[in-house]
């Protein structure tokens, strides 16, 4: 026990940044992981949020607005594809605007 007592005591001596021989931060070590964690979290999710094109705007939110903008898009590749007809194209869209 008194050889734990003098390495403290030598190592307090050398300038260390230590309080009774026990490092200041030790009860901080958990914030560091947990803030790596949290940080790659959110790159993450902003990530597929970018993927899906949420934040660039390329879908809904746009000058259109999100749910007008895709009933759009689908009416134009329904009609692109011959499903419907162009009278049944155009009343629709006249009923979206």
């Amino acid at each position: 026990m008194e050889s734990q007592s003098q390495a403290r005591t030598l190592i307090n001596e050398a300038g260390s940044p230590t309080m009774d021989g026990y490092c200041w931060v030790t009860g901080w070590w958990w914030v560091w992981p947990v803030l790596i964690v949290v940080g790659l979290s959110v790159l993450v999710y902003l990530g597929v949020l970018l993927a899906r094109g949420r934040l660039s705007g390329s879908r809904g939110g746009g000058a259109d607005g999100g749910a007008g903008y895709s009933a759009r898009r689908v009416l134009d590749e329904r009609y692109a594809r011959g499903e419907i007809d162009e009278e049944e194209y155009r009343r629709r869209m006249a009923e979206l605007q």
